[in-house]
């Protein structure tokens, strides 16, 4: 689907705006889809906003565990300041914008939710749940 790991949020938002006009949640989720090894034994499908394509993608994949990582506002915005060079202005911005204006839905929906903590200690702690 084209995003490099140089892409940077307000790129990949951008994208991902224009690829759901161009296909809609049941294309996007589609998509993802054919990306997924049959055999593979753990999947992660990373930053899907659209609270209609994590249904779908529930709905076609019957083992597949919505994991909602809620990380404090502070670190969010440390981190994609940090990481992606914005300036105050354009995280919050970023923030705004309606494609995460659903995020909480998707918690909501959300199978298992995990609050702080890093990368490392989160990643733990959903292989500790989800294989129990």
């Amino acid at each position: 689907m084209g995003a490099s790991a140089e892409t940077g949020r307000a790129e990949l938002a951008d994208f991902g705006r224009a690829y759901l006009s161009r296909v809609g949640e049941e294309g996007f989720a589609r998509v993802l889809i054919s990306h997924v090894p049959i055999n593979a034994r753990f999947v992660v499908i990373e930053g899907v906003r659209p609270p209609g394509v994590v249904k779908l993608l529930k709905q076609r994949i019957p083992k597949m565990h919505v994991v909602f990582l809620d990380i404090s506002e502070d670190v969010r915005r440390d981190r994609a300041i940090s990481r992606d060079g914005l300036s105050y202005a354009q995280w919050v911005a970023l923030e705004t914008d309606p494609m995460e204006m659903s995020v909480d839905e998707v918690k909501k929906g959300a199978d298992l939710v995990l609050t702080g903590g890093s990368p490392p200690e989160l990643a733990e702690a959903v292989l500790q749940n989800l294989s129990s």
